[in-house]
């Protein structure tokens, strides 16, 4: 600021200033992919991140986490199963940036309904918040998944 006051403006001319900041908190929806299908008495989730161009959630102090919850439903809305993946760096589990992950989750034969959550919690934060989420019925054919 000092080279940019007049009169040492005229000997040196402005330069614009890059924004370095890194909001941590700030995972969009469309930074990773999710989708789920329930195929051969299993439901199958892929996770993939797309834009962030290294792991997530990332950390070098702190312990910042993603949530996937598999979350099995009978027909009376009763959770009957239930899985959960978590991505951290601490635990050397954070998504690579570009890399497809496919996780395959066995029914249990009284499902009805699956969802799919995925979540983010921040390194100083006890609260977690939603991302995505996916909800799939379960077609059944003659009493099979």
């Amino acid at each position: 600021r000092l080279t940019q006051k007049f009169p040492l403006s005229l000997l040196h001319t402005k330069k614009t200033v890059g924004d370095h900041r890194f909001p941590h908190s700030e995972i969009g929806r469309d930074d990773l992919k999710l989708s789920a299908r329930v195929e051969n008495g299993a439901v199958i989730v892929v996770i993939q991140n797309l834009v962030i161009p290294h792991q997530v959630p990332t950390a070098e102090n702190g312990d910042p986490r993603l949530y996937l919850y598999i979350l099995l439903y009978d027909a009376g809305g009763n959770e009957v199963d239930r899985n959960k993946e978590i991505f951290a760096p601490q635990q050397e589990t954070a998504l690579p940036f570009g890399k497809k992950l496919e996780f395959r989750y066995p029914l249990e034969p009284t499902g009805t309904s699956v969802e799919v959550l995925l979540q983010y919690q921040p390194a100083w934060s006890k609260e977690k918040s939603e991302i995505r989420k996916i909800s799939l019925e379960i077609q059944s054919k003659k009493g099979e998944l």
